[in-house]
């Protein structure tokens, strides 16, 4: 739902950048359950000439939207602008937004360690694997016969794909390195991750999420906006079982342990800037599929990183041996929330923004 969301706030500011008001009535056949979607439409657009509506700035950041999977700079935490223009950008949703910065180690450390832990869970958990292995779309041919799921469309990775040497019929065992590598290369992207922002959401049914996709979409492109990148955290807010710790330990006063509040996004982020960081938000996007894809200046090679994940691709043939290799990641999308005013919901802990009123309070706990 989340991703309808966020489809959805990108065609408004598209519509209104073009003198056009949409019209956008959510689920006009009546919103689908909890456990499935089925053939209803989640919306309905309208689109109108309108000379009164405004344009929005935020459309001239969409070609620049994209998520930065990398190890970040310690040194760029987000400037307090950055806040102000976030919390500006979701004033029409009555969502609540948290953030932890740096100089909140304890909270920062709590972060760290529940992403850590689920992204652990998930790797090890191989039905889990086994979902995104059986979405995950190989190559131009995949993705227009499926048109839905993960894209991979290297092209080291496409040529092995179509000589039967990657392998997506079973998922690799904990112990492998394709799955201990993967776990040792998250550990330091949150050890380089210097905040942490979460959107929260009053009720948890299908209007709700969506609203929190549009909501999102905003947050990251008055963050582009302000050279701040971000990264969507997911495992930890799935549903599954072998999640529910990690879920229940999220710091988010009255969330996911109560009925009424719902973390609907959760994502760590850097400030970037200059030439190299934006080459590196660019690979991040082109190769978006891969985690293996670290675009960080300096570091090594993508084809050297992708000799990883023995388990993952076939062995090549005696002939050929140390064929390359590539990791895959999970990518769920996700959608978020709004607000406004800030509030120190814990102290020394996190800082909460909630309503139509004020920028975040950037004086420090």
């Amino acid at each position: 739902m989340m991703s309808h969301g966020t489809f959805l706030e990108l065609l408004d500011l598209a519509a209104r950048e073009r003198g056009l008001r949409a019209d956008i009535t959510l689920f006009p056949q009546g919103a689908f359950g909890p456990d499935k979607i089925d053939a209803r439409p989640v919306a309905r657009i309208r689109l109108t000439p309108d000379a009164s509506v405004s344009k929005d700035p935020l459309f001239g950041q969409i070609l620049r939207r994209r998520t930065n999977r990398s190890v970040y700079d310690l040194s760029r935490p987000v400037p307090a602008r950055a806040w102000a223009a976030m919390a500006d950008a979701i004033k029409p949703n009555p969502l609540r937004f948290g953030f932890v910065r740096p100089e909140q180690a304890p909270a920062l450390a709590m972060h760290r360690n529940i992403a850590a832990e689920a992204w652990r869970i998930e790797l090890t958990t191989p039905r889990t694997i086994m979902e995104s292995f059986d979405v995950l779309r190989v190559g131009a041919a995949e993705v227009a016969q499926h048109r839905d799921g993960l894209t991979l469309l290297d092209p080291m990775v496409v040529t092995l794909n179509r000589l039967g040497l990657f392998d997506r019929s079973k998922a690799p065992a904990p112990d492998d390195y394709a799955t201990t590598s993967q776990i040792k290369d998250f550990a330091a992207k949150l050890a380089s991750t210097t905040g942490f922002l979460w959107m929260v959401t009053q009720t948890n049914d299908r209007v709700a999420q969506v609203n929190a996709g549009r909501a999102y979409a905003r947050v990251q492109l008055a963050a582009m906006g302000q050279g701040v990148s971000m990264h969507p955290l997911s495992q930890a807010l799935q549903e599954y079982p072998e999640q529910a710790k990690p879920y229940r330990d999220f710091p988010e006063p009255g969330g996911r342990g109560t009925a009424r509040q719902t973390v609907q996004m959760w994502a760590r982020w850097v400030c970037v800037s200059g030439e190299s960081d934006a080459a590196a938000l660019v690979l991040g996007g082109l190769y978006s599929g891969l985690s293996c894809f670290q675009p960080k200046m300096g570091s090594s090679t993508p084809w050297l990183q992708l000799r990883r994940l023995r388990q993952v691709i076939k062995p090549l043939p005696r002939e050929q041996p140390g064929g390359p290799q590539d990791k895959l990641r999970r990518h769920r999308p996700l959608g978020c929330a709004r607000s406004t005013s800030a509030q120190h919901a814990r102290d020394d802990v996190v800082h909460e923004c909630a309503g139509p009123a004020d920028p975040p309070d950037r004086s420090g706990s």
